[in-house]
């Protein structure tokens, strides 16, 4: 039997919940089933809209852009660690992480469990995109130092401030950033291999992705993983 699969990412609709000031996501009927004999549709959706990555080029003059992004960097092991006790706009600090210091310069990607996905398209508060618990600017540096290729939250941003402060300090270490995961609570303080396609999109400065994460204590149970290509081994 295979590993599941977990999907760590939002669905994507029509007139759906985006950063505030940004041009909702539309769904545009182009041909009918009744009409044409097959279903069309126009998309309309910004580069940073529900689950996305961000191109060093969305903060940073001269950044690389997404299609430049190398998917060897953005998908491989990962460690999910569970930060769920952390409260609206606390800062999360070097001492929330730093028990997982081994884990996290292993496998270079890291991914923060707020639980702040359940807050998404939710009225009321805690807001999900001015309350969130934000990542202090020390332990992005931290991070970097670390030598890590990767932040994912399931935050709408690493940081509540105006400033980019946190982005830059990310994106200047070579870091790749990921916003708006969900579903990490199924995977929380686990390694895991962890998937990121984002859009080949020429230029631009970011891309909506799909985010999926296999426990890797999964895929060691399944030893004849590669008999499916292999049968005679």
């Amino acid at each position: 039997m295979a590993p599941e699969i977990f999907d760590l990412s939002h669905s994507l609709y029509d007139a759906m919940p985006v950063w505030p000031g940004t041009p909702s996501m539309g769904l545009v009927s182009q041909a009918r089933m009744e009409k044409s004999g097959w279903r069309t549709t126009i998309i309309v959706i910004g580069s940073h809209t529900g689950t996305h990555i961000d191109a060093p080029s969305h903060c940073l003059p001269h950044g690389a852009t997404i299609d430049r992004t190398r998917l060897d960097m953005i998908s491989g092991p990962a460690i999910v660690i569970n930060l769920r006790h952390k409260k609206p706009r606390q800062k999360i600090t070097k001492a929330d992480v730093q028990d997982f210091a081994p884990l996290i310069r292993r496998t270079k990607r890291v991914l923060l469990n707020l639980g702040w996905d359940r807050y998404f398209d939710r009225p009321g508060r805690p807001n999900y995109y001015t309350e969130f618990p934000e990542i202090a600017p020390s332990l992005a540096t931290w991070f970097t130092k670390l030598g890590i290729k990767l932040l994912g939250t399931d935050t709408p941003s690493p940081s509540l401030t105006d400033d980019l402060l946190v982005h830059k300090i990310l994106m200047k270490g070579q870091v790749s950033i990921i916003e708006n995961l969900a579903n990490l609570n199924k995977l929380a303080n686990q390694v895991i291999f962890f998937v990121c396609m984002p859009l080949k999109l020429i230029e631009a400065d970011g891309s909506p992705i799909r985010a999926a994460g296999i426990p890797i204590s999964a895929i060691q149970k399944w030893p004849k993983l590669f008999n499916l290509i292999n049968p005679s081994s």
